[in-house]
Parts: C-alpha cells; sequence; structure tokens
C-alpha cells in the first residue's frame, strides 16, 4: 500500500490498527509518501506488531493490519492510496 499526501501544506497522520489493538502512528509530510510493504506469502497477515515499553523486535507476535485511519493536522488534505496485489 503505497499512501501519499497531495496537500502542499498540512501533514496527514496515519494510524494502522492490527487484530491485537496494537497501534502505530506515521507522520507523513505535506507531499511525501508512505509505503507499507506486505509480505511476500501473506500480504498483510502477521506484518506487525507494537508495544508500549519494551523490546518490539524480540517479540514474534505478529498481526494482522485491520484498519488504517487518516487525519490531517488541519483542514482537509487530499490522499492518495495506492493497492496492489497479485
Amino acid at each position: 500500500m503505497r499512501f501519499t499526501n497531495k496537500d502542499d501544506t498540512n501533514f496527514i497522520t496515519l494510524t494502522f490498527t492490527n487484530e491485537d489493538s496494537d497501534e502505530v502512528a506515521i507522520k507523513l509530510d505535506a507531499g511525501q509518501s508512505f509505503i507499507w510493504n506486505a509480505d511476500n506469502s501473506g500480504g498483510l497477515v502477521d506484518s506487525f506488531n507494537a508495544i508500549q515499553a519494551g523490546n518490539a523486535a524480540s517479540d514474534t507476535a505478529l498481526a494482522d493490519v485491520t484498519s488504517v485511519q487518516a487525519d490531517a493536522n488541519t483542514g482537509a488534505c487530499d490522499l492518495e492510496i495506492f493497492v496492489a496485489s497479485a
């Protein structure tokens, strides 16, 4: 999935949530893109884990992405979303 902020001034916050209700937020500045690379064999299945404290890398309990939310910091922003699958 590729997310492109088409606005020329404002940023967008992308919040990804997984099946365990873990969340990660990404700031997407004006004119910038963010790519969420899917797993070769499973797509978005078991693709991320997030924890508040500790070492997330040592925890292998990866979970499926279940939602993506996009919020503009002020006013309205245009967001382009490109999704490809094989």
